[in-house]
């Protein structure tokens, strides 16, 4: 099974006041739209890592089927928040995909499409990372193998994590920009809220 972990706990002080994931995107609210993707892809669960402005974003998801988790300890990073999210994951899954709150382009199948990618890896390799790149940025979500659980856990931040165990990664080329196209400040909102044929391809 593979556990998606979505960190939606961060203050987003890149944005200004506004919570950007409360933002207006395509219709609901940003966070909304990133979980129901998630959700609605092979995903087994879906555990929601909220902090900032909690009680916000769990009615912002109403009735979608994920578990809560909160991180009173938000402010001390995204590390802080991963580990919360793992804590509340499946101990036996196979796979832990950790996932932005803030990357409303990725498609469902989109999702489907990388975990089929890490099943392919895992078969061969126990210890799989699998991570999306586009034009050589690396994008998200990652999917780490259930072999690294009590490092996810640890303090030690997932760029540490992939370097030290960079004999394990594979980089999926891909070929939209969705997955690099994460919502950090006014700039990049109104990019991803523009009407796509005003948007240059990057």
């Amino acid at each position: 099974m593979i556990s998606a972990v979505i960190l939606a706990a961060g203050s987003s002080a890149r944005m200004g006041q506004a919570n950007k994931l409360m933002l207006n995107y395509q219709g609901r609210p940003l966070v909304r739209n990133v979980v129901e993707t998630i959700t609605s892809s092979k995903a087994s669960e879906v555990i929601v890592v909220t902090g900032h402005e909690a009680s916000t974003i769990t009615a912002a998801l109403e009735g979608l089927d994920v578990v809560f988790a909160h991180n009173a300890s938000h402010s001390e990073g995204i590390m802080s928040s991963r580990r919360k999210g793992i804590q509340a994951a499946t101990k036996s899954a196979s796979g832990y995909m950790v996932c932005l709150a803030d990357l409303p382009c990725v498609e469902s199948y989109e999702v489907d499409q990388l975990i089929e990618s890490f099943q392919q890896v895992r078969v061969g390799d126990c210890r799989a990372i699998v991570r999306p790149t586009h034009r050589g940025l690396p994008g998200h979500p990652i999917i780490f193998a259930g072999y690294y659980r009590p490092m996810l856990l640890s303090a030690q931040d997932g760029r540490t994590l992939v370097q030290l165990h960079g004999a394990h990664l594979t980089n999926i080329p891909w070929p939209t920009h969705h997955v690099t196209r994460d919502v950090d400040s006014p700039e990049a909102y109104r990019r991803v809220s523009a009407p796509a044929s005003s948007i240059p391809f990057i």
